[in-house]
């Protein structure tokens, strides 16, 4: 806004001299006053344009991604089965799927299995693999966008662990794992899990229901 006002008040200035130059070179100056006011016009009503809103956005940034728009499934995804989400436009954004759900202790972090405070016989680990497809920024998941039910609908509570937080570019992928606090973990067979991602702004959760391997 400032760049226009500075080049109204230059050609504004150009105009004043140019009617108090000398009269000898009036025609030539005429023709030059008529250009300076057909550019001073045109920049007036340029002016207009951006106070309202209705400019041109061609300088405006171009490199901000679409907002996520939706993803495809509507239906719980089985094990193995992709989640992609879209763009506003269309394009794939990216997708995470779950591979794995397991109480084998061979699943969890050493660390988790040697310390007293984690029960890991009591816990289910969650494996999912995560896909960047087009988005400009790195991306990853986080545990706290993945709620796990059990049969009834009841919320397992969450292990503050992660293991796995690589964020990947365009292009790449990468797996992390999460877990849960199941009690009696060796007789589950099943566990639904909720997915809703950051940087989805207002979908729905994508549910998963996948096997669990003991």
């Amino acid at each position: 806004m400032k760049k226009f006002g500075l080049s109204l008040l230059v050609l504004s200035s150009v105009l004043l001299l140019g009617a108090c130059g000398d009269s000898s070179s009036s025609t030539s100056d005429s023709d030059t006053i008529a250009k300076l006011e057909k550019t001073v016009d045109s920049l007036k009503k340029e002016n207009e344009k951006l106070k309202s809103g209705q400019g041109s956005q061609s300088e405006a940034s171009t490199t901000s991604e679409s907002a996520i728009e939706s993803s495809e499934p509507t239906a719980s995804l089985g094990i193995n089965e992709e989640a992609v989400y879209k763009t506003d436009d269309g394009k794939d954004a990216f997708a995470t799927k779950v591979i794995k759900a397991s109480t084998n202790q061979a699943d969890f972090p050493e660390h988790m299995v040697s310390l007293p405070e984690y029960d890991t016989t009591n816990m289910i680990a969650v494996t999912v693999e995560f896909r960047n497809i087009t988005l400009t920024d790195p991306f990853s998941v986080s545990a706290g966008e993945f709620i796990a039910y059990d049969a009834s609908g009841k919320a397992y509570q969450q292990v503050d662990q992660q293991d796995g937080m690589d964020s990947v570019a365009a292009g790449r992928g990468s797996t992390s794992t999460m877990f849960w606090e199941v009690p009696n973990a060796g007789s589950v067979n099943e566990i639904e899990i909720d997915y809703t991602p950051y940087v989805a702004y207002g979908v729905a959760p994508t549910p998963f229901k996948v096997p669990v391997t003991h």
